[in-house]
């Protein structure tokens, strides 16, 4: 469905070192979710994959997904379909997020730089 997939900004606003993955949040709300530790983020940036990332790809990979089924696949569905619609590097935040489906928003076209010394 798509080579893209959103990632955890570090702590600075800027590009994180290691993959930590986003999917929307479980509660519903407006941020999200780390795929692997469900740490919660404001805002990601898009990466490139390297492969296609279907559904199935990522209801696999959401540990401890605990959704009726049909629901999460509705979900992820929109998800994939919204980062579809961005460039890899954009930084965006989630403006709504329900049972079936989500809606991201452009913050940045880039993550913040840092200074190197």
């Amino acid at each position: 469905m798509t080579k893209k997939f959103i990632n955890a900004l570090a702590k600075d606003g800027s590009a994180a070192a290691r993959s930590r993955f986003l999917v929307p949040a479980r509660d519903g709300s407006a941020r999200f979710e780390e795929i692997d530790s469900g740490k919660f983020h404001d805002l990601g940036y898009l990466v490139f994959t390297g492969k296609e990332i279907s559904v199935d790809d990522v209801v696999k990979k959401w540990a401890g997904a605990n959704h009726d089924s049909n629901s999460l696949c509705s979900l992820i569905d929109s998800y994939l379909g919204e980062i579809s619609r961005f460039k890899v590097g954009n930084v965006v935040a989630i403006e709504h997020n329900s049972d079936d489906r989500v809606m991201l928003r452009l913050v940045s076209q880039t993550p913040q730089r840092t200074a190197r010394t």
